[in-house]
C-alpha cells in the first residue's frame, strides 16, 4: 500500500514538474518590435508593395530562423510612414523613442534623414538603411547603410562613360543633396580623366515646371559643346527621378538631344513607365539611356526570396527593392542580442551570414563596401522595346 501510494504522489510530482516545465518555455517566448520607417505616401522613387512584401517575409524568415535556433524571441514590425518628408521621418523616431523601440530598418531618400540631423543623431538606437547613398552621409554614427554610397555609383558611371570615348558631357541634375553630390562625384572622376563636364542644375521642388527651362538650358549647353566634340563625342546624364518621364518627353521638342547617348542613374532604372508609354520607349530606345544597376545575386536564397514577392505581387521588383529585406534581417538580429549597446549589437549583426546579398560588412562610415554593379539600357529588339542587361 505504501509502495502503491508513493507511486502515485511521484508521478504527480513528475507530471506537475513537466507541466510548470512546459508553461515556463511557452511564457519564457515574448515578441519584441523592430521599427520601419518608409515613405508608405508622398512622392517617392520607391516601388512600396515591392517594400511591403519584403519586409512582410523577411519578418517571417526571421521568426522561423529564431525558432529554430531555441531563441526566446520572436519579431514583430511597427511601420511609421515617413510621408517622404523629413517631418515624417522626426516624427516616426520621437515615435519609436517614445515607446522603447531601438531597431530600425529604414528605405526612403537620404535627403529626409539629412534633414531630420539632430533627430537621427540624438535617437538612441540605431538605423540600418536600405537605400540612403548620400555621400554626406557617410559618417560614423548610429545609420548603417548597407549600399555603398554614391562615390561607388559616380565612379561606375563615369567609368562606363569613358570607356565608350565620351569625350564631353552635359550633366542635368536635380538641386537636392542626392542629385549634387552625386554631379560632384561624377564631375571629379570625369574630369580627372581629362574630360570636361557642363553641369545644369533645376530645383527639384518646381518639379515639373522648371523641366521646360531645364531643356532649354541643355539645348543651348548642346549647341555650344558641339563646337567642340562630335555628336559620337557627346552625352547627356540624366541625374533624376520620376522627372526623367517629362525631362525625355521634352527632348522630343529639341532633337538634337537625341543625337548623342545618354546616361542615367539607380533613380529610375528599370522603371517600367519609360517602356510602357510608346513615346518614352521610343525616345529613350534611341538614346539608350544607360543606367547602372546593383547586380542580382545568384544565391539560392535571393532566388528565394524574389520568386515568393513576385508571386504575390504579380510582377518582378528591380534588385534594389530587395535590400530592405536584408535590412529588416539586420534590425532582428541586432535586437536578439538583447544589448545594453545598439551600435555594437547592429554591428555584430551584419557581420553574420543571414543575408541574401551576402556580405554586410560595413567601413568605418558605416557604410557596406562590397557590392556588383551592372548595366543596363532600353534597347529596340525588331519592334520589342525593353530594358536590357549590358553584357
Amino acid at each position: 500500500m505504501k509502495r502503491i501510494s508513493f507511486t502515485i504522489v511521484l508521478s504527480a510530482t513528475l507530471l506537475l514538474l513537466a507541466t510548470c516545465f512546459s508553461c515556463k518555455e511557452e511564457n519564457t517566448i515574448t515578441t519584441k518590435t523592430i521599427g520601419i520607417t518608409l515613405p508608405l505616401t508622398g512622392d517617392s522613387p520607391l516601388d512600396i508593395d515591392a517594400h511591403q512584401a519584403a519586409i512582410d517575409l523577411a519578418i517571417e524568415d526571421v521568426n522561423n530562423y529564431l525558432s529554430q535556433k531555441d531563441f526566446d524571441i520572436q519579431v514583430k514590425a511597427n511601420i511609421q510612414n515617413t510621408e517622404n518628408t523629413p517631418e515624417g521621418v522626426i516624427s516616426a523616431l520621437n515615435y519609436f523613442t517614445k515607446n522603447k523601440i531601438k531597431y530600425i530598418a529604414a528605405a526612403g531618400v537620404s535627403q529626409n534623414y539629412i534633414d531630420a540631423e539632430s533627430t537621427y543623431k540624438s535617437f538612441g538606437g540605431t538605423i540600418v538603411h536600405a537605400t540612403s547613398t548620400a555621400t554626406s552621409l557617410s559618417i560614423s554614427d548610429n545609420i548603417f547603410r548597407i549600399i555603398p554610397d554614391d562615390l561607388r555609383t559616380a565612379k561606375e558611371i563615369s567609368d562606363k562613360i569613358v570607356a565608350d570615348g565620351i569625350k564631353e558631357i552635359i550633366i542635368l541634375h536635380r538641386d537636392d543633396t542626392w542629385g549634387t553630390e552625386l554631379f560632384s562625384s561624377i564631375k571629379t572622376n570625369y574630369e580627372n580623366s581629362g574630360y570636361k563636364v557642363n553641369g545644369i542644375e533645376y530645383e527639384a521642388r518646381f518639379i515639373p515646371d522648371c523641366i521646360s527651362s531645364l531643356m532649354a538650358n541643355a539645348l543651348t549647353q548642346y549647341n555650344e559643346s558641339i563646337q567642340r566634340v562630335s555628336t559620337n563625342e557627346l552625352a547627356i546624364v540624366a541625374l533624376a527621378f520620376s522627372e526623367i518621364d517629362e525631362i525625355l518627353n521634352l527632348s522630343s521638342n529639341n532633337t538634337a538631344l537625341q543625337n548623342v547617348k545618354w546616361y542615367g542613374s539607380d533613380g529610375y532604372i528599370l522603371n517600367n513607365r519609360l517602356i510602357e508609354n510608346s513615346t518614352l520607349s521610343e525616345i529613350a530606345s534611341n538614346v539608350g539611356l544607360f543606367c547602372p544597376a546593383i547586380a542580382s545575386p545568384t544565391n539560392e536564397a535571393y532566388q528565394a526570396v524574389v520568386s515568393t514577392v513576385s508571386n504575390k505581387l504579380g510582377y518582378t521588383p528591380r534588385t534594389n527593392n530587395f535590400k530592405i529585406y536584408d535590412a529588416v534581417w539586420a534590425a532582428a538580429i541586432a535586437l536578439s542580442k538583447n544589448s545594453s549597446n545598439p551600435i555594437n549589437a547592429t554591428k555584430d549583426a551584419l557581420t553574420e551570414s543571414h543575408y541574401i546579398f551576402g556580405d554586410l560588412s560595413i567601413n568605418d562610415n558605416g557604410d557596406c563596401d562590397e557590392c556588383d554593379y551592372q548595366y543596363w539600357y532600353i534597347k529596340n529588339d525588331n519592334g520589342t522595346i525593353a530594358w536590357s542587361k549590358v553584357d
